[in-house]
């Protein structure tokens, strides 16, 4: 049962909701229809989120029958030791499911991107800088797009060096940890459903009403919202930074299923 008061503590060893979210396009290949996404982001495991968390929330999502992994970025609230740790518990994850990352600012702290990145390597889990990676289902032949965008905040997002070889026309999923950044595509390329975090649902909030938002765009603070020109999945995330306390806006495990809307 849901409490609108949700300590930091009691979460971080028990609770998270699933939120299940349905996205349609005509643009979706055939064979991706029902193909279903898990965004974990935002865990920042450390301090106030520990690793029985972390497996309930591994597991949980195995449960859900995901087709694609995304982490969001701030998974770990500080790289090291952290970022070993984590990869370990997120590595029976990416066995089974393709896993993909972006880089949230939190990642960065003390100079470990590069840390955190060979660490999700050595998972299985592959972090996507600017890039791209074109996705196949049960080894057909139709395609759709994954881009990650650096950190808002502490990177340098580069949308062309993200599009750079996607074919024109393909659906396109775009990745980036700060939801900020969608405003400054530049019409890069077209997106078709973007996935971010960074707001914790502004983590303290008094009857949909939250003090903090942690964007620019006050639209941007959770759910799917309008971002410029498509939609956009902006997830409450799972953990907790600077005060040990979630109130109003509950740790979330959002499964974003697409569909094809002839």
């Amino acid at each position: 049962m849901k409490s609108p008061l949700v300590l930091g503590p009691m979460t971080a060893r028990s609770r998270h909701e699933v939120t299940e979210i349905a996205v349609r396009s005509p643009r979706l290949p055939r064979a991706f229809d029902g193909f279903r996404v898990g965004l974990l982001t935002d865990l920042h495991y450390g301090p106030f989120v520990r690793a029985g968390f972390v497996r309930r929330v591994v597991d949980r999502l195995l449960g859900l029958g995901a087709d694609l992994a995304v982490l969001g970025g701030d998974m770990v609230d500080r790289p090291s030791p952290a970022a070993a740790e984590l990869a370990a518990m997120l590595a029976p994850l990416a066995a089974r499911v393709p896993t993909f990352a972006v880089l949230g600012s939190h990642d960065y702290a003390g100079g470990g991107a590069g840390r955190y990145c060979c660490h999700m390597r050595s998972a299985g889990i592959e972090v996507l800088v600017n890039a791209s990676r074109l996705l196949t289902r049960d080894g057909g032949t139709e395609r759709i797009a994954l881009l990650g965008l650096d950190d808002y905040h502490q990177g340098r997002p580069n949308a062309r060096a993200a599009f750079a070889g996607v074919p024109e026309g393909l659906f396109t999923l775009l990745a980036g940890h700060c939801p900020d950044l969608l405003d400054g595509l530049g019409g890069a390329g077209r997106v078709d459903l973007a996935l971010c975090g960074h707001t914790h649902g502004g983590q303290i909030a008094f009857f949909g009403w939250a003090p903090l938002t942690f964007t620019r765009n006050g639209r941007y603070r959770r759910g799917l919202v309008d971002g410029p020109g498509f939609p956009a999945y902006i997830s409450r995330g799972l953990g907790m930074t600077g005060l040990p306390i979630r109130w109003g806006a509950s740790p979330e495990l959002p499964v974003i299923t697409l569909r094809r809307s002839d």
